[in-house]
């Protein structure tokens, strides 16, 4: 076994360029593999750690713009709930004694029963709040100079002020999220804003965390209008995950397929180089199926090593990619931790196991063929025998061709768009091109060849018949061909994903988000030194509609789980023509 082993190292570095790329190759497809079947996990741990952050210990997500009432939840798995709804106001600055119109604040006032809330920890410390007491977070209580038992006068809709105390300051968590957010008992909601109370959500708890989804489907079943989001296993957590390990799926199977024909390529030559090698253990009567074993040790070895460097280097630059390749936005001003969770022992197995496969796969052809062999033919064939143009493989370097070029129209008009569906199109049309490019090769040769010739070029000329006409030349000219074609693909899709990541919205020196006003409050931008043009955009992200009178009618008594089958998702965007500055949304006409 050892002089196996040495002779197997003494032929693996005696071409120490191809080992390399070999290997790197292998390195950077076991990396992509990495990610690819280890960050669902990690992103999955992420979203859970920010949903405790933002929604306390809740499973479930309830809205209801319709309202929502202690009956909707009757007959559903054993869980606690809050419900909760809330509502804009205005306060001035305690302390101003100047013209209020400039330090008067809007702020978004949360209420629900403040035990619901305790209980499912949607408040950062265990509060108790009497009827005009309120709790702020710790920003608001920075930004105004505010402590525990200062007075907050905040107006109702007949401008009356009505005083309450500040009882806590929290950091932020479920219903404190951002800086000009408060919390107040339901009975100081109702002074402030009416007797009724709509309740427009609820945070639920379910005891069960199996009985999830059952709580959710239940619920739309016997409700009307109302939706709970599982924050677990639902759509929301669904579609990020997708989201991310689709991209990351896409360059494994690129990276993949460059290592299989990078491989494939490669083992042609190696198998010429092997031949002596095979010759001589079966002359001392090594069985051919040891002899195969004894020469895939090398390329098991090339996985060995590739897989098992490429899989470690992810563990080790794992929380460190994650953090400066993706941001993870609440959507308020809770910051949210990336915890990751432990890297998959069984994905880093995986991927070490299944590199050493590939690589032992990959000669099979050129393997059995030289086991097959006759062993004074083996001991002598160590020539560069001739490349052979088989009509076969023309027909089926078309056939996929061609099926790839269908397949990736229907990706590109979009009428397909499934994941699986993009794998087959990349497969089919690089599949093509790695079974058609010796054809290509030959045509142009031959062009060549005739050009040469003509210009009395006879070195060029026989340059080219050697470079078709040899399977060494033809072999090699491929894996460059297939190496490129890979490597090509890769750059422009990081390429496309940067440029569209960093994308300008609009052609501007300044993009101002979140105002939540009327375009008239913000009139002063146009007063400013520099400013010469200001555009505002009005939107409404993710409004769900009824699109045809037939389902129109059928919804006015539908329950939720049919209303949310028969919802389109759009944004509802208002503006009086095409835009000049935000660029967008282009080719709108001039007045709409």
């Amino acid at each position: 076994m050892g002089v196996i082993f040495k002779h197997t190292l003494k032929n693996m570095f005696s071409k120490p360029f191809r080992t390399i790329m070999l290997v790197l190759c292998i390195l950077i497809c076991s990396f992509a593999a990495m990610m690819t079947f280890d960050m669902s996990n990690s992103v999955r741990n992420v979203l859970e750690s920010a949903f405790l952050t933002m929604f306390g210990d809740s499973n479930v997500m309830v809205t209801g713009n319709g309202g929502l009432k202690d009956a909707d939840f009757e007959g559903l798995p054993e869980h606690d709930k809050a419900l909760m709804t809330a509502d804009m106001t205005t306060f001035n600055i305690p302390g101003n004694t100047e013209y209020a119109y400039f330090h008067e604040k809007s702020i978004l006032i949360y209420t629900t029963d403040i035990e619901d809330a305790n209980t499912l920890h949607l408040l950062a410390e265990e509060t108790d709040l009497a009827r005009n007491e309120i709790a702020i977070p710790k920003t608001l209580s920075e930004d105004l100079k505010l402590k525990k038992g200062d007075k907050i006068e905040f107006f109702d809709e007949n401008d009356q002020p009505h005083e309450y105390t500040v009882k806590a300051v929290l950091s932020y968590k479920g219903l404190l999220s951002e800086k000009y957010n408060v919390v107040m008992p339901l009975d100081g909601f109702r002074d402030l804003f009416g007797e009724e109370i709509t309740f427009k959500g609820a945070y639920v708890r379910v005891h069960d965390r199996s009985k999830v989804g059952e709580f959710c489907d239940l619920m739309q079943e016997k409700t009307q209008g109302v939706e709970p989001e599982d924050l677990i296993n639902g759509e929301l957590v669904q579609q990020n995950v997708n989201g991310v390990t689709s991209v990351f799926a896409i360059l494994f199977l690129i990276c993949l397929m460059l290592v299989i024909f990078v491989t494939i390529s490669l083992s042609e030559r190696i198998m010429v180089e092997r031949m002596g090698t095979v010759g001589t253990l079966r002359s001392l009567g090594v069985t051919p199926n040891t002899t195969a074993k004894i020469v895939l040790f090398e390329n098991a070895l090339y996985g060995l090593i590739g897989g098992a460097i490429g899989s470690t280097l992810y563990v080790l630059t794992r929380d460190a990619i994650f953090n400066n390749v993706f941001s993870l936005n609440s959507g308020s001003d809770i910051e949210l931790e990336m915890n990751l969770g432990k890297v998959s022992v069984a994905a880093w197995i995986g991927v070490i196991i299944g590199a050493i496969v590939i690589e032992c796969l990959c000669p099979i052809k050129e393997l059995l063929k030289a086991t097959r062999t006759s062993i004074r033919d083996l001991i002598f064939d160590n020539k560069d025998a001739d490349y052979k143009y088989a009509r076969k493989t023309l027909v089926a370097a078309i056939l996929f061709t061609i099926a790839g070029g269908v397949c990736l129209s229907l990706v590109l008009t979009k009428t397909m768009e499934n994941l699986g569906f993009i794998f087959l199109t990349i497969v089919l049309l690089v599949a093509g091109l790695f079974l058609g490019y010796p054809f290509i090769l030959r045509v142009f040769s031959k062009i060549f060849e005739k050009i040469f010739t003509k210009a009395n070029c006879p070195v060029a000329a026989f340059s080219c018949v050697q470079a078709r006409t040899k399977k060494a030349s033809v072999g090699i000219s491929r894996l460059f061909v297939m190496a490129v074609t890979m490597g090509l693909t890769l750059f422009v899709m990081s390429y496309s994903y940067i440029s569209f990541v960093n994308s300008k919205p609009a052609d501007a020196d300044v993009v101002v988000n979140g105002l939540t006003e009327q375009g008239s409050k913000y009139s002063y931008f146009n007063d400013i030194d520099g400013v010469t043009e200001v555009e505002f955009f009005n939107f409404n992200w993710g409004v769900d509609c009824v699109i045809g009178e037939d389902d129109v009618k059928e919804y006015a008594s539908a329950n939720s789980k049919r209303m949310k089958e028969m919802y389109h998702n759009v944004v509802l965007m208002g503006t009086p023509g095409s835009f000049k500055i935000n660029t967008a949304i282009t080719d709108l006409s001039e007045t709409i």
